[in-house]
């Protein structure tokens, strides 16, 4: 049994999971954003055989998404297992492939990034901020986000049916070859890159047009987290999930090195998949992969000791504040300055509470008012004394907190 005197997860401390006592960069990116670097998991009999009675239901014929699904419900698996020593909402960091995976590890590094627990559109926010840290960290320009959603099971069942009517009004005009790949996942009608077909496929019912009223809002969301962060994004209507378990978001992770463009990673929501593995109830899942070369010269491991204990915890209050908080917190990283926060959550009560059981030195907070004018506020724990600090002046007087 490993020594638990380092466990990132907050709030609780679990009992049993195995936590990576080393990182190599990008775990540690991860954890000043709150993830837990876990020691890589293990695929098991029992997964592969959960597994296997999904792809009975009519999975793609994908290795790479049969190698995702199985390290998805890997960490499912592992979160119902541990429930009781995690908190609500966990942030797993983690290398892959996963031990007992079939998949074998080749020439890129290769890391998964998940939060679950939280239904939230914070989470895609989250994840794909603390990828975008990560990336640019190993020299990538240029990021950009593809987007797209399929919505929840109603949308899904909506943008199913009608893709059904569609392709049956024009199944006369389809080649063979692709009357049973459409006949066989009617979402591959969306996917389709054969130019022949190009007027056939922009004419089909599209997600975006097909969305309840919460999907539209959980979308309109992330937008505005990649508007409020300055992050260049397209909505690509070619992204879409497995309609067995992938829900919401789907979104790819473009960069640029030495000129070369590339998709660096990938990332869904899996709200559904639990209860597709046999799991008692859906968990609202969410997780980004990422793959990468990474340079030689950087694969040093950091001890997980000497990444700094956090003496913040960050609590904001509303939404207005919610979708500047993540350019807070890289700031912070940028400084070396670990902070706790409860961005999946929105009470004050809930955050402040935890903070409090934490015993952190200092509560940053940030609220409507201090989200108009820029200033955030700064409390002592003990003392309960409190400044109200221009966001610009932050790191300066983080500094000043260091020396005393």
């Amino acid at each position: 049994m490993m020594n638990k005197k380092n466990i990132i997860i907050p709030e609780k401390e679990p009992k049993r999971i195995g936590l990576a006592l080393s990182v190599l960069k990008p775990g540690e990116v991860a954890v000043y954003y709150g993830f837990s670097p876990i020691e890589t998991p293990s695929v098991q009999a029992e997964d592969l055989r959960r597994v296997k009675a999904i792809a009975k239901t009519g999975i793609r014929d994908d290795k790479e998404e049969a190698y995702e699904l199985q390290e998805k419900t890997r960490l499912l698996r592992l979160y119902m297992e541990e429930m009781d020593s995690f908190p609500q909402h966990v942030f797993f960091y983690y290398e892959k492939p996963l031990k007992g995976s079939v998949r074998r590890r080749g020439s890129n590094f290769e890391c998964g990034l998940d939060i679950i627990g939280s239904s939230k559109s914070v989470s895609e926010a989250i994840l794909i901020h603390t990828a975008i840290a990560i990336l640019l960290e190993e020299g990538f320009e240029n990021m950009e986000i593809a987007l797209n959603t399929v919505g929840d099971r109603e949308s899904i069942a909506r943008l199913e049916r009608e893709l059904i009517a569609y392709y049956r009004r024009h199944i006369e005009e389809l080649p063979v070859t692709e009357r049973q790949l459409f006949k066989k996942d009617i979402f591959e009608i969306i996917r389709c890159k054969n130019e022949k077909l190009a007027e056939f496929v922009k004419n089909a019912p599209q997600p975006l047009s097909t969305l309840s009223d919460a999907s539209k809002e959980h979308f309109k969301e992330i937008l505005e987290f990649m508007e409020s962060g300055n992050i260049p994004y397209t909505i690509d209507n070619r992204l879409v999930g497995n309609k067995l378990y992938a829900s919401q978001t789907i979104f790819e992770i473009r960069g640029e090195k030495n000129g070369k463009k590339e998709v660096l990673g990938s990332g869904y929501r899996y709200n559904h998949l639990a209860r597709k593995t046999g799991l008692k109830k859906e968990i609202p899942a969410v997780g980004v992969s990422l793959s990468f070369r990474k340079d030689s010269k950087a694969t040093k491991k950091i001890t997980v000791k000497r990444i700094p204990k956090p003496n913040f915890y960050f609590i904001h209050l509303g939404y207005a504040a919610k979708l500047k908080s993540l350019g807070i917190i890289e700031s912070l990283r940028r400084l070396h300055v670990r902070v706790y926060h409860g961005l999946t959550k929105d009470k004050f009560s809930g955050q402040a509470t935890t903070a409090e059981n934490m015993k952190m030195s200092y509560i940053l907070i940030f609220g409507q008012k201090e989200a108009l004018e820029n200033t955030i506020v700064v409390r002592e724990a003990k003392t309960r004394f409190q400044d109200t600090v221009p966001l610009a002046r932050l790191s300066e007087y983080i500094k000043t907190l260091r020396k005393d």
